[in-house]
């Protein structure tokens, strides 16, 4: 897995991983984690445990049955020990060159309090590994306001290329601040929206501090099934019904509180970004993944097509075609490893969605 490229992140990186009822899917990510230079602190909520002797010396596994997200965030925030930290779904990769650029520039530029990369998210389509970028309007981004509020006014309330904030509690960050975060996930569990870490993700992301983004790929995304559904972490409730939900106003106002000393600021102030920002998301969530819509449209196009008539115009492209569109600033002449990755995460039985 390795690109021969890593320097600076070797021993620096804890990534979090929360993983439920999913033996087969960690046992399947376990053998390319176990090839990385990185820490994976593995928080499982499953009935069985993994078996002791496939978890290597890089990994700390904590077997913790009927544990909720939040209580497991909470245990995660204590067992980071490194310089920097990141959460990872339990099916997903990180890219170590594309991680080495940022842990680079993260050590560089002190007042830096997390970092983005491009996300590629594949699947396969027949004999194809296909995809697409994802959360393409945060390429850009950048947020070096000093003043707290400003910096939130910015991150949730002004559009980002036209959009909203996408995946920021997936960026790298200090480990102090990914602390304070999981600690703050922890104190949030009554909100009965799983959205609920999402929104409160992107709210921290904007307060602990600056932020910017680099152009090296460092996450590649598992979009090969669907995401996880429990009766208790139900992605049906929308977050922005919750919080508008006249039954849940203590519980609101808890949440207001919380976020407020978090960020040091007037809860007063605290509503107005959130009321703000959930009015924008409103519109991108009634529209759905612009990524995923469009790729679902492309496919059922394809399978609409007359046997024996090829359209070749309609189907999918092969993974090296899409990152040969992209630029992956020093990562360039590595495309055809980073494809070769691709092939080999979703190629393996079994391997199954976030």
């Amino acid at each position: 897995m390795n690109l021969n490229t890593l320097k600076h992140g070797i021993g620096k990186l804890d990534v979090v991983v929360f993983s439920r009822e999913r033996n087969s899917v960690l046992l399947e990510s376990l053998e390319i984690w176990k090839r990385q230079p990185f820490n994976f602190i593995i928080l499982h909520n499953s009935e069985h445990s993994l078996p002791a002797d496939l978890i290597s010396k890089n990994m700390v596994y904590k077997h913790l049955p009927r544990l909720s997200y939040g209580i497991r965030a909470g245990i995660a925030a204590d067992l980071i020990s490194s310089e920097f930290a990141v959460i990872l779904a339990d099916d997903e990769m990180l890219l170590e060159s594309g991680v080495d650029a940022m842990i680079k520039n993260l050590s560089s530029i002190i007042d830096l309090a997390s970092i983005g990369g491009k996300v590629l998210g594949i699947h396969k389509y027949g004999e194809i590994t296909t995809g697409g970028f994802a959360y393409q309007n945060m390429y850009s981004y950048r947020n070096f306001e000093s003043n707290i509020l400003d910096r939130l006014d910015k991150h949730l309330v002004e559009p980002i290329d036209g959009e909203i904030p996408r995946a920021s509690m997936y960026r790298i960050m200090r480990s102090p601040h990914m602390k304070s975060i999981l600690t703050l996930f922890s104190k949030v569990a009554f909100v009965e929206s799983p959205y609920v870490y999402e929104i409160v993700g992107e709210f921290a992301v904007g307060a602990i501090g600056p932020t910017t983004t680099i152009g090296n790929l460092y996450w590649i995304r598992n979009w090969q099934n669907r995401m996880v559904q429990h009766k208790d972490w139900n992605r049906s409730l929308n977050f922005s019904q919750w919080w508008e939900d006249q039954t849940n106003v203590q519980e609101r106002q808890m949440l207001i509180q919380l976020l407020s000393e978090y960020a040091n600021i007037n809860p007063i102030d605290t509503a107005s970004i959130i009321d703000k920002y959930l009015t924008r998301r409103l519109f991108y969530e009634a529209n759905g993944n612009k990524q995923a819509s469009y790729l679902k449209l492309l496919l059922a196009r394809v399978k609409r097509v007359i046997p024996g008539i090829h359209c070749f115009a309609q189907k999918p492209k092969n993974i090296r075609q899409i990152l040969e569109q992209e630029n992956l600033e020093g990562q360039n002449t590595e495309k055809e490893a980073i494809a070769r990755l691709c092939r080999q995460l979703l190629g393996k039985k079994g391997f199954a969605e976030q």
